[in-house]
């Protein structure tokens, strides 16, 4: 648990939009004034400060409030302190009196120091007798003696003295004994790199075996060489084909994608009929298709469930269709498991109830319809491997008319324990009806 007292500090890389890397995306209630927190853009770095009585509007960068629970807490950009000659800063500048000196090491010299810096007789910038400032120097300044051949090089003589040099055509700077440079020819310099007269002469080799060429022709693949072993892996119970738009790349295609772009149906299999006695004992085939036909089942999960909060998992469509032909009727059962943090196979501390409740709709030929109040069938004990972490105390199910044609199913789970998460369902839901031109349809929300 955070003391009120504890000073944090957070790092994030973007300013406000709510995503998690985003400043305004911490929950007010985590934070404590006088917190800090460091901000890299792409191309700027932020120092904030939360002070929690600011209630100040928000204005980025300046002044960011939380997304969720921000009361008047707000973070507040911190100035930088900025250097000069006579305060220190993020940068301090040195004086002109310093640049001249040139003693200080700690201090950065600005383009005013560098033109206040005395340049002695030779030097460069020093372009006439006695002290002189930086200048910029012409060609006249700096230059060989006026003998010299055009594109001749600077060298060191056997003194040590520059002079200048020309370069043979067809030669090399180097030195094959010892001494100065000289110009070395095509055959001295294969010598020193011990390479032979003609040996960039390559003749591209023949290619053999899965992968074939003539000399330096292009390289093609031997018909057949490429062997499954040679093929890329492919993921368990998977087929290679393309369901991409367009002809393209081979790609590996899952088992429910293959379903689905075969599409198959009855009249697609050769010899596949409809069973000639009943599958189910005392389950006749006349039956079975009456109850197909004003019968649907659904399977429904919804996870993410807030404790105590009415939220919708399913919808109950019907069509508005023309004239005055709307009238129809129909009840629903809605079964199954009510949990709580029961999502994966690690998890621990959960609790679990079986639920089982129904209620009815009619509606007339224009549309205008009702509903009846939901009767709750089964609402068993409480299954918890915890109860004091985690457990569930009541189960409540309601119907919402969002419009005529629309109702939606809603679950609020009262979760408790001392670490409640959040709840989970999975519903069978059946819905019969009579009387509609269109078939409700049943759909997850």
């Amino acid at each position: 648990m955070v003391n009120k007292m504890d000073v944090i500090a957070y790092q994030k890389t973007g300013l406000i939009g709510g995503a998690v890397s985003d400043l305004d995306s911490i929950d007010g209630d985590a934070l404590n004034d006088q917190n800090f927190a460091f901000v890299m853009t792409a191309d700027k770095f932020y120092v904030y400060a939360l002070n929690a009585t600011s209630g100040a509007a928000e204005s980025s960068p300046d002044v960011i409030a939380p997304d969720t629970n921000a009361g008047d807490k707000r973070w507040i950009l911190q100035p930088w302190l900025s250097g000069t000659t006579a305060r220190d800063g993020l940068l301090k500048l040195a004086t002109v009196a310093m640049a001249i000196a040139g003693t200080d090491t700690a201090t950065a010299v600005t383009p005013e120091g560098l033109t206040s810096r005395l340049a002695a007789p030779g030097e460069i910038g020093g372009t006439t007798p006695g002290n002189g400032f930086f200048d910029s120097l012409e060609a006249s300044t700096l230059k060989i003696s006026s003998g010299a051949a055009a594109d001749s090089i600077l060298v060191a003589d056997a003194d040590g003295d520059l002079t200048y040099t020309g370069i043979a055509e067809q030669t090399i700077l180097g030195r094959i004994t010892a001494g100065h440079v000289d110009d070395l020819s095509a055959s001295q310099v294969r010598t020193l790199i011990n390479v032979a007269d003609g040996a960039n002469a390559y003749v591209h080799p023949n290619h053999s075996g899965d992968v074939t060429s003539v000399a330096d022709g292009a390289q093609t693949i031997a018909a057949k060489a490429v062997t499954l072993s040679k093929m890329a892996d492919m993921a368990t119970a998977s087929i290679l084909g393309r369901v991409t738009a367009e002809a393209g790349v081979p790609e590996v295609l899952s088992a429910s994608t293959v379903k689905t772009l075969l599409a198959i149906a009855q009249a697609d299999v050769s010899g596949l009929t409809t069973a000639s006695t009943p599958i189910f004992a005392g389950v006749s085939l006349t039956a079975a298709r009456t109850y197909e036909t004003y019968v649907i089942k659904k399977i429904i999960t919804k996870v993410g469930i807030a404790d105590n909060t009415a939220t919708s998992f399913a919808r109950i469509t019907t069509v508005d269709e023309a004239g005055n032909t709307d009238a129809g009727g129909y009840v629903v059962f809605v079964k199954g498991m009510v949990s709580h943090n029961v999502t994966t196979s690690t998890n621990s501390n959960q609790a679990a109830k079986s639920f089982y409740a129904t209620f009815a709709r009619v509606q007339q030929a224009a549309g205008s319809g009702g509903n009846s109040a939901v009767s709750e069938i089964i609402e068993s004990a409480s299954a918890a491997t915890n109860a004091a972490t985690r457990d569930i105390s009541t189960v409540t199910l309601t119907v919402l008319e969002t419009s005529e044609y629309l109702n939606d199913l809603q679950i609020l789970i009262d979760l408790t324990g001392t670490t409640v998460t959040t709840g989970q369902v999975i519903f069978e839901i059946t819905l019969m009806w009579y009387g509609f031109l269109t078939v409700p349809t049943i759909t997850a929300l």
